[in-house]
């Protein structure tokens, strides 16, 4: 394809094209795998490889040309490279004529000079040894490791298709990025580069598309409260049944000591700090294969004093969680075990109402073991404490049916709205 005067520029510039405007070439002696044979004579790079490296610039300046073929090159990490291989050639080439040496074309001996004339000599050749290595053809990228360039896709390592993808997912989100960084500026944060000059390599940028991304569904994620059929499964004046389908409708309606439902853990999963074991995305973990029914009340219910890291709390039945699936639901609601105040997974439906039942005439011995109380009975009779555990029964009784019915899609991953799991389908 005919190339932009930017284009030609960049290719001479990388010595792939020389000053006449024709491709350099090179005869490769190494074959590319062990039995292959080797490529022989041809260009330094095929004209398909530069092609699909000029066409990853989608900008009509191709501002991004010279980043995509220095990236394509090796890099900073490469320029390094042949740095250190010039430092290794000039110590080489100094010791061998301090200390005599064998011409290797020739055969001749070459008998020792002073160390001042050796360097002399390598100050006379030094121009030509950074000719050669400025950049190199393939034979020389795979011995040394330096700055240059392979004849085909897809590069050095994959090299050329990692800068392809990395430029593909970048340009795809630019916009978003402009925008992004206008917001993070306005609150004071830390902006993402948008320039070539500031983005050193392929995978810095492909770490920027990704952060990109993860703004920008974090936004969403924050606002996507979203419960099983838009309203509480079950709610009457005691009670609340409710199934969260996302992340942050967990967060809404739950209990912060619920790992799953803790706002320090759903940022931390939104910052991209959950690859961390202490930072698990409990959400996801436990909702691909099950759902959790939050079940609130509304009235007065029991409490109970506890201890947590040294400090005494009162703790209530306010807030308690099922996480169940289609089968577990199938059983003795009064069997189904809920999460507590205490993130504790041990109360039974059948307990909490024998705890609610007992609460009028309820006399703990304990309290006068701890600096705090209960304070008095939540309720005054059998009977308000009866009308508490009817509409505890109605409420499991809707959870049993509605689950039972079964299309219900939880949103597992916070930064996938689509649904990715169902699992409490038949």
């Amino acid at each position: 394809m005919p190339y932009t005067d930017q284009e030609i520029a960049v290719l001479k510039k990388y010595r792939i094209m020389n000053p006449d405007g024709t491709l350099r070439q090179a005869d490769l002696r190494q074959p590319l795998r062990p039995g292959d044979q080797p490529p022989g004579p041809g260009p330094i790079m095929s004209p398909d490889a530069i092609n699909k490296l000029l066409r990853a610039d989608p900008t009509p300046d191709k501002r991004w040309a010279d980043w995509i073929f220095f990236q394509a090159g090796g890099g900073e990490k490469a320029k390094a490279a042949t740095a250190d291989a010039l430092r290794q050639i000039r110590d080489r080439f100094i010791d061998e004529r301090t200390n005599g040496w064998t011409h290797p074309e020739t055969g001749k001996y070459q008998p020792p000079v002073p160390r001042e004339q050796a360097e002399a000599r390598w100050a006379a050749a030094e121009p030509k040894f950074r000719e050669v290595l400025a950049v190199c053809d393939q034979d020389a990228v795979k011995r040394l490791r330096t700055f240059g360039y392979f004849r085909d896709m897809p590069g050095e390592a994959n090299r050329y298709t990692n800068v392809i993808e990395a430029m593909n997912s970048y340009m795809k989100l630019y916009d978003k990025l402009v925008k992004m960084n206008k917001e993070v500026l306005r609150e004071g944060g830390e902006a993402q580069p948008d320039k070539p000059e500031d983005i050193p390599t392929w995978e810095r940028m492909g770490e920027i598309a990704k952060k990109v991304e993860r703004y920008w569904a974090s936004k969403k994620a924050r606002s996507d409260i979203r419960i099983l059929d838009e309203k509480p499964i079950y709610e009457d004046d005691n009670i609340m049944a409710v199934v969260p389908l996302t992340y942050a409708a967990a967060v809404r309606y739950g209990y912060d000591l619920w790992p799953w439902a803790s706002r320090k853990g759903f940022e931390q999963v939104l910052a991209g700090e959950a690859g961390d074991w202490r930072h698990r995305d409990e959400w996801k973990q436990r909702t691909e294969r099950n759902i959790f029914v939050y079940l609130t009340f509304k009235s007065p219910v029991p409490e109970w004093v506890t201890r947590r890291e040294g400090n005494w709390e009162v703790k209530d039945l306010t807030d308690l969680a099922l996480e169940i699936d289609k089968e577990k639901s199938r059983g003795n609601t009064d069997d189904w075990v809920v999460y507590d105040q205490e993130n504790r997974n041990t109360l039974t439906i059948g307990q909490v109402k024998a705890m609610i039942l007992a609460e009028p005439t309820r006399e703990d011995p304990t309290d006068a073991e701890s600096p705090i109380t209960r304070g008095g009975n939540v309720y005054k009779d059998e009977a308000e404490a009866q009308r508490v555990v009817d509409s505890l029964d109605r409420a499991v009784k809707a959870v049993k049916k509605r689950i039972g019915a079964g299309n219900i899609k939880v949103h597992s991953d916070v930064l996938k709205l689509e649904s990715v799991a169902e699992p409490v389908e038949a």
